[in-house]
């Protein structure tokens, strides 16, 4: 399959399969014992729905069993639906529909091989760590692209002109700490007249507008344009294109004259480290893996993982999956 079909049928594949797997399941396997429900459920779940092989496997051995073996498998970067790392592209497919983006953006469309590169970082990321994600994902062309971060340029005064502040603002909505202030089980939290609390103010976005400024794609033939580039690697840093003078995110100074890339590092760090993001993406990934409205306990118990996996690691999504597809809540 080229990559540019794959691009363009995944989703409707990957949604067409899992309405169709409990017919493919009941005219090819018997599922009717305890165990058997059991293994049809965690395949709904973990993979891409029930095939003869799946289910078997799944009657065979535990459901922590079956998971663990599946977070060894190395990931595999062939068609999802045939792939035998089912809980690798899964878990990647969830991902996605966080990190959303679309081919309907004209530059995008142009470039296929560029999402495809960018759904790969799922694959890549889906058992690693969510900082290392949100890292590669905020460098990436294609949602450079899509939330117009390529080609960000720092304020002109003289030409009027601030920078971008689309992807400032979605990378804190949308796919870090939302809207407004939570505790560990997704509640939001009210001050003492009974409003929510927003988890971040106007400045802020402005401030991490300025951060993202001075990134494009390798290889541009100018600065910002769209049409020319690879869009098969990470952005790279425009010097000349950055504002290097004092920011301040959430509270924390970033200091005038710092490296850009540091910079951004030390941004993505203090998104990472607030408090909302546990309970904001564990709830994201539950209602993508197994239920579209999980409980306040379910939510807490997941976001305590992610925060800490047991042995002091924030944002380990193999323990977060694990965590979340082993819970109670998970096998009723």
């Amino acid at each position: 399959m080229s990559k540019s079909l794959f691009i363009n049928s995944i989703s409707c594949a990957l949604l067409a399969c899992l309405n169709s797997t409990s017919a493919f399941a009941s005219t090819n396997t018997e599922v009717t014992t305890e165990n058997g429900n059991a293994a049809e459920k965690l395949s709904y779940q973990a993979s891409f729905g029930p095939t003869p092989e799946t289910l078997l496997s799944a009657q065979q051995i535990t459901r922590q069993q079956w998971i663990t073996a599946q977070l060894q498998l190395a990931p595999s970067w062939h068609y999802s639906l045939a792939a035998k790392d089912q809980l690798h592209q899964r878990v990647a497919f969830a991902l996605s529909q966080i990190f959303v983006v679309s081919s309907q953006e004209p530059a995008l469309a142009k470039y296929s091989d560029g999402l495809v590169w960018y759904y790969d970082l799922f694959v890549k990321h889906s058992f690693g760590n969510y900082r290392d994600l949100l890292q590669d994902i905020t460098l990436s062309p294609t949602m450079g692209t899509y939330l117009s971060m390529q080609g960000n340029r720092k304020a002109n005064l003289n030409e009027n002109t601030l920078p971008d502040e689309n992807y400032a603002r979605e990378v804190m909505q949308l796919f870090s700490i939302g809207l407004y202030q939570l505790d560990i089980s997704g509640d939001v939290i009210l001050d003492k007249q009974g409003n929510k609390i927003p988890s971040y103010q106007q400045a802020d976005v402005e401030n991490l507008a300025r951060i993202f400024t001075g990134w494009d794609l390798v290889e541009n033939k100018r600065y910002g344009h769209r049409r020319s580039g690879r869009y098969d690697t990470f952005m790279e840093l425009s010097p000349k294109q950055h504002d290097y003078n004092e920011k301040i995110l959430l509270g924390q100074h970033i200091i005038a004259g710092m490296k850009a890339d540091k910079e951004l590092s030390v941004s993505l760090d203090v998104l990472f480290n607030h408090p909302n993001v546990g309970p904001f993406i564990s709830r994201q990934l539950i209602q993508r893996l197994v239920e579209s409205n999980p409980s306040p306990d379910y939510i807490k118990r997941i976001a305590t993982v992610f925060n800490d996996n047991g042995e002091g690691i924030r944002g380990d999504l193999s323990a977060v999956v694990h965590a979340i597809l082993l819970d109670d809540d998970a096998q009723v």
